[in-house]
C-alpha cells in the first residue's frame, strides 16, 4: 500500500515510507531542534529576569510604587507582568543556567521551570513550607504586620486620647492572645 500526501498546489505525491532507523533519525533531529528552541527560550527568560533584578533589585523586595516599570515593559513587549515576575524569581534562584541544569537536569522547558518555582523555598522567603498556600498565607501575614508596625510608628508620634489608646491596646491584646502561645512569645504588658 502506498502513502500519498496532497501538496500545497493540490497535486498528490507519493510519500516515502520511512524505515524504523529513518524514523528514529528524523525524531532525533526534531528533538535537537526543539531542545535548541527551549534552550534559547530559557536563555532569553533567564537573561530578562537577571536584567530586571539588576535594575530593580531582587524580587524579594517590592518594586517602588509609582515607577510601574514592569507594567510599562508588559505593555511594550506584550508579556504579562506575572511572567516578568517569574523570570525574576528564575534568575534569583539560579546564579546561572548551568546551576539549574546541575540541580534539575530534567527541567528543560519554561513550563517546567514555572512548575518548579513555587517549590523553591517559598520564592525567596526564609524557610520551606509544606504547601504553597501556607507559604503565601504566612507571607501575606508578615507583609500585613510590617504595614501595621509602620502605621503604629506614625500614629504613636501623635497625641492619642484615652479612647484611642484603649482601642489600640484591646486590638493588640486580642492579637497577642491568638499568637503568643503558638509562636511561644513571652510578652509583658505594663
Amino acid at each position: 500500500m502506498k502513502n500519498f500526501s496532497t501538496s500545497k498546489n493540490g497535486t498528490k505525491a507519493e510519500t516515502p515510507r520511512l524505515t524504523r532507523k529513518q524514523t528514529n533519525q528524523m525524531i532525533d533531529q526534531l528533538v535537537e531542534i526543539w531542545d535548541a528552541w527551549h534552550q534559547g527560550d530559557l536563555n532569553a527568560r533567564y537573561g530578562m529576569g537577571d536584567l530586571l533584578n539588576e535594575w530593580l533589585g531582587p524580587p524579594t523586595k517590592r518594586q517602588p510604587h509609582g515607577e510601574g516599570v514592569l507594567e510599562k515593559a508588559s505593555e511594550r513587549l506584550k508579556i504579562a507582568v506575572s511572567e516578568f515576575s517569574r523570570m525574576r524569581w528564575f534568575a534569583y534562584h539560579f546564579k546561572s543556567l548551568a546551576v539549574l541544569r546541575r540541580k534539575y537536569p530534567d527541567v528543560k522547558t519554561w513550563s517546567e521551570v514555572k512548575s518548579l518555582l513555587p517549590k523553591l523555598s517559598g520564592n525567596g522567603r526564609k524557610g520551606k513550607s509544606s504547601t504553597n498556600g501556607k507559604a503565601m498565607l504566612v507571607h501575606g501575614i508578615t507583609r500585613s504586620l510590617k504595614a501595621v508596625s509602620a502605621s503604629f510608628r506614625k500614629v504613636l508620634k501623635k497625641q492619642l486620647d484615652e479612647a484611642e489608646k484603649e482601642l489600640l491596646q484591646q486590638s493588640v491584646q486580642e492579637m497577642l492572645g491568638v499568637v503568643a502561645k503558638p509562636l511561644k512569645l513571652h510578652v509583658t504588658v505594663r
